[in-house]
């Protein structure tokens, strides 16, 4: 039997911010967890003796993302309101504040949070593909699960260092 955790907290890594989705911060913290616990006989510091906890797990939430199981709500992603938006890094953030101001007929204000997911289709812009979850769920958009998988991927590879074999044979 593993020891298990009460509770575990991790910061400073990419997927327990705000600007990631919920079920990246869910599989991030999942593998956290089975890096971490103790298994009795087993060596802790070898990752390798882990991998055979760890893919099963990744798998299994990347197929409900796959099969589009979850809700919205587990790909919602969240950023800070600006006072000002200079250069082309920004432009995500300022076009769907600029959507959600136009659609919505409000102004808002500098440090207040924004909420968007990524959709599916084509669009002159990386920006375009972003919208607000109320928008999303009138059905004129589908949230674009293949990106979210990508992402997810990127996550663990640069913050947990998984290799790319290990999250090939998982994605």
């Amino acid at each position: 039997h593993a020891v298990k955790f009460r509770k575990l907290k991790a910061s400073g890594m990419s997927f327990t911010k705000r600007n990631r989705a919920g079920f990246i911060k869910r599989i991030g913290m999942g593998v956290m967890e089975r890096l971490l616990s103790h298994h009795p006989g087993k060596d802790p510091f070898i990752v390798t003796s882990r991998m055979a906890e760890i893919l099963p797990f990744i798998k299994e939430e990347l197929k409900k993302v796959r099969d589009d199981k979850l809700p919205l709500s587990d790909y919602v992603t969240s950023c800070a309101v600006r006072e000002e938006y200079k250069g082309d890094s920004d432009l995500k953030q300022k076009r769907i504040i600029e959507k959600i101001e136009k659609r919505e007929g409000v102004k808002l204000m500098p440090n207040s949070r924004i909420r968007f997911v990524r959709v599916q289709g084509k669009a002159l812009k990386n920006s375009d593909l972003y919208e607000s979850p109320k928008y999303v769920e009138s059905g004129e958009f589908k949230v674009d699960r293949a990106w979210y998988i990508e992402d997810c991927g990127k996550s663990l590879k640069s913050e947990l260092k998984l290799t790319p074999v290990i999250l090939e044979k998982s994605l």
